[in-house]
């Protein structure tokens, strides 16, 4: 499923128990992410995500640049039987044209 920048913004604001995973590079990611993300790279994807998210009913939220690769990075979730998995469309691309903040 696809959610954009706006509503992801306000799950952040309304203190719920999400997931935020950026699938960039880790050299990407250290140059700003949203706050709280965790950063599983999407060359290391497949092989880390049962690792790192154990539940797989977490609410789960995928984000990229540009939305390109957290869209495969959330095919390989649902393969592997995720629930609630969203990618956020155009990424951070879209979440800094709304001037949100990065770390």
């Amino acid at each position: 499923m696809n959610i954009n920048a706006e509503d992801l913004k306000k799950k952040i604001d309304s203190g719920e128990k999400i997931t935020i995973i950026d699938v960039r590079t880790p050299m990407e990611f250290s140059r700003g992410k949203i706050e709280n993300s965790l950063n599983i790279p999407l060359d290391f994807f497949e092989s880390e995500i049962e690792r790192k998210v154990k539940d797989k009913n977490t609410e789960v939220y995928l984000y990229c640049l540009s939305g390109s690769r957290s869209v495969i990075a959330a095919q390989i979730m649902e393969r592997k039987g995720y629930k609630n998995v969203f990618n956020v469309i155009s990424g951070l691309l879209a979440w800094r044209s709304k001037s949100y903040p990065l770390v």
